[in-house]
């Protein structure tokens, strides 16, 4: 059998028998196109997703009665009455409807042997990341079959090969379904079946094709099935579309197919090879050596996931998980598609946990963090390209809610863009950082590109557009600071100094250390490129009136302005941290012995072996 080959540029999960259940599945995808590969031998499930498979269209949810509300529930806040506040902000500020649309899955391709009862031995799959390539291997009472599955972008197309080495052996069936949502397949001539339907009142139309193509033998189409008989080999063209990009989702499906077909399996396999390899060898990580890597890798990867959790040295398994998080993001976001989501493009769910959707208080943004520092800049364009079709719609919620210029999102987008103050849930919905946090993804691609035409006609812009409403939304405090409100500390409570629990607040460290960073990108941005000095007067003029950092009574970071308690301690948004990564106005040294760095001016809490001093921290 076939051992795991870990190499300095890439390396493969592999295991000794088929998935149990989706999350063990392994993933595929171009950025557009994304399958989930189970690996069962008799009955094999191919979860197949699209990008653009959203239910409903786009979601006008700005509540009118924002501007209206705003000034009391600030009002309500500076007076310290939390809980008033919050049941005003939740009926005058938060949306209506108040939740976005799930992304949802394109549907199935079921694959059957046939024939008599097998026996099944010699059983083994893998993801080859390096080469961007699954396979299944096994045989069926003797007879070795081989089954190579790919997404390519160069294609635009999901290749599914399955061969064995006995001649004429090879006999399947297949079809297509969208359970519970099937809304009919029909085939077209002998060997491409169709599936096609809508996604909701005001959704994309979508369609889904499979073309199959024997080496020897025989296809044949059987009610909405197609069948193989005696072939040495088949493959399987997967191709899929929707009314987001083309006109006409079916025709878009045929051409694919013909042209992949046209070319022949290997032509399209050497071309995905080469486009994945382009990417994917950019970067390289070693760690350990042959030695210590040997016996671990010669471990099936979840043997060797549990034999680290055991606490076994492995760190080549730290290396192939940095190069697996390069995969996924070159598998789920590429040039032309959407970006990655909470799922990132896999999901086989009509109603997914949160939606799938976009949540911009954290997750997006951690999706894309690998992105320059891993040397995979193209990856992150599809952001930028949602960030667009944001703008349009943020200026409307700046106006319309707040009564600000400039442009605002919240927590939570889609796939069309949404900016408004989505969902009903009080810790998390009224946050207006989500458009300022994303432009400095744009600010982060142009420092490592030092495109001087990015960042004069695409990131600049946005920047601008969103620290103009930062200065339209501040306000001044009693002591004078320049704060935000109503906002939150991302899906954190805190006990007020009257014991009761809340989530709305004015100046949260975090909207602090975003527009810290926001302004100093745009004062840095606009000095490059010799314009709005006018402007930068202001942005530095804010950057002195922004709250400093603070010290809690227990040695902490204070996550709000005033020295709260979180109600659950070590909450898993460390949202106050953001000046420390992805923020750069902290620095961090890590004291093996857990005692403080002398001189450090900032301590990260007492449980803690961190020392957090100030770089160019917020109002110093």
């Amino acid at each position: 059998m076939e051992q795991s080959r870990t190499t300095a540029g890439g390396a493969k999960l592999w295991y000794e028998k088929p998935a149990r259940a989706w999350t063990d599945a392994l993933p595929i995808g171009n950025g557009r196109l994304g399958a989930m590969i189970f690996g069962k031998v008799n009955t094999e499930r191919i979860q197949l997703n699209e990008d653009s498979v959203w239910y409903g269209g786009p979601v006008a949810g700005d509540n009118p009665d924002g501007r209206r509300y705003l000034t009391e529930v600030r009002r309500l806040l500076m007076k310290g009455k939390h809980v008033e506040a919050e049941e005003l902000a939740q009926m005058g500020m938060m949306s209506i409807p108040k939740s976005l649309h799930p992304y949802q899955p394109l549907g199935e391709l079921q694959l059957y042997h046939d024939g008599e009862k097998k026996m099944i031995s010699n059983y083994y799959r893998d993801l080859d990341i390096e080469k961007g390539i699954a396979r299944v291997r096994y045989s069926l009472n003797e007879v070795k079959h081989v089954r190579e599955l790919f997404s390519g972008a160069v294609d635009q197309v999901i290749a599914v090969r399955i061969a064995c080495d006995h001649p004429a052996k090879l006999d399947l069936r297949m079809n297509l379904s969208r359970r519970p949502f099937d809304e009919g397949t029909h085939l077209i001539g002998r060997d491409t079946l169709v599936m096609s339907g809508s996604c909701g009142q005001g959704g994309v139309t979508y369609c889904a094709a499979i073309k199959a193509v024997p080496e020897g033998g025989s296809v044949q189409a059987v009610g909405d099935f197609l069948k193989v008989r005696q072939a040495d080999a088949v493959t399987i063209y997967i191709a899929a579309a929707t009314t987001f990009r083309s006109v006409d989702p079916q025709t878009a499906c045929l051409q694919r197919l013909e042209h992949a077909a046209g070319k022949g399996y290997e032509r399209v396999k050497q071309d995905h090879e080469a486009d994945h390899l382009a990417l994917f060898s950019r970067a390289k990580l070693e760690l350990g050596g042959p030695e210590e890597d040997g016996e671990a890798a010669a471990l099936p990867t979840d043997a060797r996931l549990q034999r680290f959790k055991d606490g076994g040295e492995d760190p080549g398994l730290v290396a192939l998980y940095f190069q697996y998080g390069r995969y996924l993001l070159m598998a789920s976001s590429r040039p032309g598609s959407n970006p990655a989501n909470l799922q990132g493009i896999w999901n086989e769910s009509f109603t997914p946990p949160w939606e799938s959707k976009y949540t911009i208080n954290i997750n997006t943004e951690m999706n894309y963090w690998p992105a320059e520092i891993s040397n995979l800049p193209e990856c992150h364009e599809p952001l930028f390209d949602l960030i667009d079709r944001m703008r349009p719609n943020g200026r409307i919620t700046a106006q319309k809610v707040y009564g600000r210029r400039g442009i605002v999102a919240h927590h939570n987008t889609d796939m069309w863009g949404a900016t408004h103050i989505e969902g009903n849930f009080m810790p998390g919905s009224i946050w207006p950082m989500g458009a300022a946090w994303l432009s400095l993804h744009l600010w982060e691609h142009y420092r490592f590109g030092v495109d001087e035409r990015f960042l004069r006609e695409r990131a600049y812009p946005v920047m601008k557009e969103a620290a103009e409403f930062f200065l339209d939304y501040l306000f001044e405090d009693q002591q004078g600071r320049l704060v935000t409100g109503p906002s939150v500390s991302p899906e954190n409570k805190y006990i007020g100094p009257g014991g009761g629990v809340g989530s709305l607040c004015i100046g949260p460290s975090m909207d602090t250390q975003i527009i810290y960073t926001l302004f100093t990108a745009c004062i840095e941005a606009s000095g490059l490129l010799q314009a709005d000095e006018g402007l930068r007067m202001k942005w530095e003029s804010a950057l002195n009136k922004l709250p400093k950092p603070q010290i809690g009574k227990h040695g902490q970071l204070q996550e709000w302005v005033e020295d709260w308690d979180e109600v659950h301690p070590g909450h898993r948004h460390i949202s106050h941290l953001f000046a420390l990564h992805p923020g750069k106005s902290f620095t961090c040294a890590i004291r093996p012995n857990g005692r403080r760095r002398p001189g450090g001016r900032w301590s990260a809490g007492s449980s803690t072996a961190a020392d957090i001093r100030a770089g160019a921290a917020p109002g110093s």
